[in-house]
């Protein structure tokens, strides 16, 4: 498994109800995940496959709703 040099940012973005969850394997590029509909804009996401960025998303929307 390769390390990672850098930390990937998550970010919830208000206006559209998407996580903006940042590629682990290409710093600066960033996915769009949407929860409720369960999808990712990776490359594992496009093809309807189970992808990291949805599972983190997941944990942090479920974060996010306890902290309100």
């Amino acid at each position: 498994m390769q390390q990672l040099s850098f930390t990937p940012r998550a970010r919830f973005d208000r206006a559209t109800g998407r996580w903006v969850i940042e590629s682990t394997t290409q710093q600066g590029v960033g996915h769009q995940v949407d929860t409720r509909r369960g999808v990712c804009t990776c490359l594992a996401g496009k093809h309807g496959r189970a992808c990291k960025h949805l599972r983190l998303a997941r944990e942090l929307d479920s974060w996010r709703l306890q902290a309100l």
